[in-house]
């Protein structure tokens, strides 16, 4: 995957929305993949072009979460 998208020849489309999934699962999702690939030496960092959010209001969390 990181050498595909490394690839000039090759046009890199960025999914902006979410439309399955309610907030809290994207907001963590989002979370987990920063941390797992900007590390010091990660050759495909999860970059602010690749956080994604939600694409409809039904799927705004309706609880309050607790951290």
């Amino acid at each position: 995957m990181a050498d595909l998208m490394k690839s000039k020849k090759d046009k890199v489309y960025h999914l902006e929305h979410n439309y399955r999934s309610k907030d809290h699962i994207v907001q963590f999702t989002n979370a987990l993949f920063q941390c797992l690939m900007n590390y010091e030496k990660s050759s495909v960092p999860y970059a602010s072009e690749d956080i994604v959010t939600i694409g409809k209001p039904e799927q705004q969390d309706k609880r309050i979460l607790l951290c």
